[in-house]
């Protein structure tokens, strides 16, 4: 089958798989070059479900930005990056009349993903808050395997090199895409929408980008320790 039409072939049945021609367009954009892809980037929450929200600043908002700043970087490096969104949308509206509740048809729409595109990794980005507003800094959580852990703690140093912390990643039981995801798998909270310093951070366009090369540089350092497919060398 020639490279096109076995292209066409997979997005027919991402089309299938997810209901709708938009959730196609949305993973298929500028982020999809090849199937299966290496590493899959969950810009969480979106659409109707805005995450936490401080001052008018919303984490869906957020957590798109880093994430199509984070796509952007690995794509330099030569990988195929999917994100799960490129707009504003909710995930929840491709799994319709599946009798789940809407959050739980977001959570199975990422994982979905996960399962047809099979990346090698999968990294679900955040924004935290919390009551005490002193708490800053990001973490990273993860299930308890190896791959994952190292991963997370790749991460986790270049958010306490970011924030100027030190902080362990989290082994976490409880989330669904942790305990149901394939691959290894982390979930990258950047920052914490409650402390001043870090909103601040997380709303600028040059921290973002700062943090988005850190986390890219932690995800290929992850990768050339685990070489299951090389990047691609870009010319220029």
């Amino acid at each position: 089958m020639r490279k096109g039409a076995a292209l066409c072939a997979a997005l027919t049945m991402l089309a299938a798989l997810f209901g709708t021609a938009t959730a196609v367009a949305e993973a298929g954009g500028p982020f999809l070059p090849a199937l299966p892809c290496d590493i899959l980037v969950d810009a969480g929450h979106g659409g109707i479900d805005s995450g936490s929200v401080v001052e008018g600043l919303e984490e869906k908002h957020i957590n798109l930005a880093l994430a199509l700043e984070l796509g952007e970087r690995l794509r330099a490096r030569g990988y195929r990056v999917v994100l799960t969104r490129t707009s504003d949308r909710a995930l929840s509206d491709d799994v319709p009349g599946t009798g789940r509740g809407r959050h739980a048809r977001d959570l199975l729409q990422r994982k979905r993903l996960a399962d047809a595109l099979r990346p090698l990794v999968f990294v679900s980005l955040h924004a935290n808050w919390a009551k005490d507003p002193a708490k800053r800094g990001g973490e990273v959580l993860h299930p308890a395997n190896g791959q994952s852990l190292f991963l997370a703690t790749l991460l986790q140093e270049a958010l306490n090199r970011h924030y100027g912390l030190k902080r362990h990643p989290v082994p976490a039981r409880s989330y669904f895409l942790l305990n149901t995801v394939r691959c290894p798998v982390v979930i990258v909270e950047a920052g914490y929408l409650s402390h001043p310093d870090d909103r601040q951070r997380l709303a600028s366009p040059a921290d973002r980008a700062r943090l988005a090369d850190a986390l890219a540089d932690a995800i290929h350092q992850f990768l050339l320790v685990f070489p299951n497919v090389r990047p691609r060398h870009r010319d220029g």
